[in-house]
């Protein structure tokens, strides 16, 4: 009754966490689902918290959920954790989309991205010089500014392009320093969205 009274068409408007709280007490199948990994990580739901455990969209996070069952997203937010273990504010899911995809590619391959160099991908600049035996960090930030770099653009592009190009931007520092046959192909990219305005 009140997801009802609350709908879209009403003049009421739910938050993205009513909603979704909505839907766990309701006993849908896939926000229960996705509340017990949320919970499981110590990751909060979409609201006005600044904590660094924020999830920022409830749609992408379903999207990533719906690729198989949770399974790549889980692996997501737990390498995005590992990455940044000192962050002060929330990752956007844009970014745990594109990681949430590597592995989902990976698993239809059949040749998963190793999750140590990954982490170390998404957290160093592995195609920096070392500095006193360490490369320079990165921060999902650094990651968008790559891709401005890369592009050659001064704003950011189109968002729901985002994770393609936040992609590349990882699978370049991964596969880095790689022999030819451990490096990570652009199939592990499938299913997210490019385009080539970005004007």
């Amino acid at each position: 009754m009140f997801l009802i009274r609350n709908s879209p068409s009403s003049r009421r408007k739910l938050s993205q966490k009513q909603s979704f709280n909505a839907r766990v007490e309701k006993g849908d199948k896939v926000a229960v689902a996705m509340n017990e990994i949320f919970k499981a990580g110590k990751w909060a739901v979409h609201g006005s918290s600044r904590s660094p455990m924020r999830i920022t969209s409830i749609p992408l996070a379903e999207d990533c959920y719906n690729l198989d069952k949770g399974r790549s997203f889980t692996l997501a937010l737990v390498d995005i954790d590992n990455a940044w273990p000192n962050r002060t504010s929330p990752v956007n899911l844009l970014m745990i989309t594109a990681v949430a995809y590597l592995h989902y590619n990976g698993a239809k391959i059949g040749v998963k991205p190793d999750q140590k160099r990954l982490r170390l991908a998404l957290g160093f600049n592995l195609k920096a010089h070392k500095r006193n035996g360490q490369y320079p960090a990165l921060t999902p930030a650094d990651y968008v500014d790559l891709v401005r770099g890369t592009l050659k653009v001064h704003a950011v592009p189109n968002a729901r392009y985002m994770p393609r190009h936040l992609g590349d931007e990882i699978l370049d520092r991964y596969n880095h320093g790689l022999a030819r046959e451990h490096k990570l192909g652009d199939r592990y990219l499938d299913g997210l969205p490019s385009s080539l305005d970005t004007d």
